[in-house]
């Protein structure tokens, strides 16, 4: 029975010695902020647990709902509206009431909060003041294009400090990877407000323009990843709590459900006791369905990542590779089509989006989209992915009415951009330029009327 027993070399016993002595002694750092995990948890139905922990285990089930439940939803928000007003909703209403009366606009916000009304008329009446707040009231009932942003803002956008990650989850679900450490060093001395001030508007593009008109994040809700990339003598880079403050206080407007959150932190010395009083704080201010599905996970960045691995999260397109080297190709492919290189290419002006017809630099990608005919055109892989992708929402843009098809195909349109896909057409001997929005949304349309009729 003991045939195929291997006996163990010294140095093999003496490593597993040493790793469980560094689990036990992560597990002493972060033993308040585990307790903390395990009761919010232990709060909890047995039902409401089950779907907490499916929606960590990457198996939950998306948002269920009725056309009779999304049109007896918007009249009692309309009704609550109207008897909760505050003075930036008649501002807003003043300077465009078709903005905050938008059906779409405020399914956001019913969405994100399960149709919870209540919940959501004050969810929304809070986005309107934050917004206000950073971004003045004369635009607090307007699109907030990326040229509002400044250099300075543009360049923390660059930096990938928060990103939306390239391919989905197991369970279908856009993942958002967060890393402090990448915010540009020159930001990390100013003061907490002013700092928090610049991430916020910066999150909003991220958050609000791209992530909350994607239909999969409305009814699954994001991933989100905090993950620490720093090595093992640095200390964590981390801002001052009136920096978390303000953030927390901006972040709970927005009409996202995080669906489940992963911590990974390097088991750097003193790195975990810092993190352990930060996320007391953090976590204790965030909402309870998001302290449930929450979970820690510590060590190298191959340990880490094989355990995000296991909750069903895409490592071949995560923004870090298991060496702890940044995936510099994917950095900035996710939000090329909204900021281009340092200018606007992709935003919205006014509520319509435009786009510079600038030749492109660094040749074609594989997730590009190429305008034209010919086999080369149409088989290119981003083209391919691009019928696959579209292809999966053929029966739900069939079900639309007529006068929402249009809107539906902006939609589509974002999210391909927001993937990192750049429209292209050639431009005689100037070679392939990035197409403006509007021809980018007719591609779309044309898609859609070309599966019709071969489908007849």
């Amino acid at each position: 029975m003991f045939a195929n027993f291997q006996r163990k070399e010294p140095s093999a016993i003496m490593h597993a010695g040493h790793r469980q002595r560094q689990q036990n002694h992560e597990g002493n750092e972060m033993k308040e902020t585990e307790e903390l995990l395990a009761s919010e948890l232990s709060k909890l139905s047995v039902q409401e647990r089950a779907k907490a922990l499916d929606d960590l285990h990457c198996v939950g089930e998306e948002l269920q709902e009725t056309p009779e439940m999304i049109q007896h939803s918007l009249s009692e928000f309309d009704y609550l509206v109207q008897t909760c007003a505050n003075r930036i909703y008649s501002v807003a209403v003043n300077q465009n009431r078709a903005y905050v009366q938008d059906s779409e606009f405020r399914l956001k916000f019913l969405r994100a909060n399960m149709y919870d009304t209540r919940k959501s008329v004050h969810q929304m009446m809070s986005f309107l003041q934050q917004k206000a707040l950073y971004f003045g009231e004369d635009k607090v009932a307007h699109d907030i294009a990326a040229s509002d942003l400044n250099e300075d803002e543009i360049e923390l956008m660059r930096s990938g400090f928060c990103q939306i990650q390239e391919g989905r989850d197991r369970n279908g679900r856009v993942v958002v990877f967060n890393s402090f450490n990448r915010m540009p060093t020159r930001f990390r001395g100013m003061r907490d407000e002013n700092f928090a001030a610049m991430n916020i508007r910066v999150v909003y593009h991220i958050v609000f323009n791209m992530l909350s008109s994607i239909p999969e994040v409305q009814t699954k809700g994001i991933v989100k990843i905090y993950y620490d990339e720093s090595n093992g003598g640095d200390s964590p880079s981390l801002p001052g709590f009136n920096f978390f403050s303000q953030a927390r206080q901006f972040g709970d407007t927005l009409p996202i459900f995080i669906s489940s959150l992963h911590i990974c932190l390097h088991s750097s010395p003193g790195s975990l006791a810092l993190h352990n009083r930060m996320l007391q704080f953090l976590l204790k201010a965030l909402p309870q369905s998001t302290r449930t599905r929450a979970r820690l996970h510590y060590g190298s960045d191959l340990e880490r990542q094989y355990k995000l691995r296991g909750y069903g999260i895409p490592l071949d397109t995560f923004p870090v590779d298991t060496s702890g080297n940044i995936r510099a190709v994917g950095q900035n492919t996710w939000c090329k089509g909204y900021l281009g290189n340092g200018t606007l290419t992709l935003g919205q002006q006014g509520g319509h989006e435009s786009a510079a017809m600038a030749p492109i630099s660094g040749g074609i990608s594989e997730a590009d989209i190429l305008f034209g005919r010919g086999r080369l055109v149409q088989y290119h892989h981003g083209n391919i992915r691009f019928r696959e992708l579209l292809g999966e929402h053929i029966e739900e843009y069939e079900n639309l009415p007529r006068n929402q098809r249009r809107k539906a195909s902006v939609v589509y349109t974002r999210e391909l951009v927001a993937s990192g896909a750049r429209f292209l057409k050639e431009n005689g001997n100037d070679g392939w330029i990035v197409c403006d929005f509007e021809e980018a949304v007719g591609k779309v349309l044309q898609f859609y009327r070309t599966s019709r009729r071969n489908r007849k």
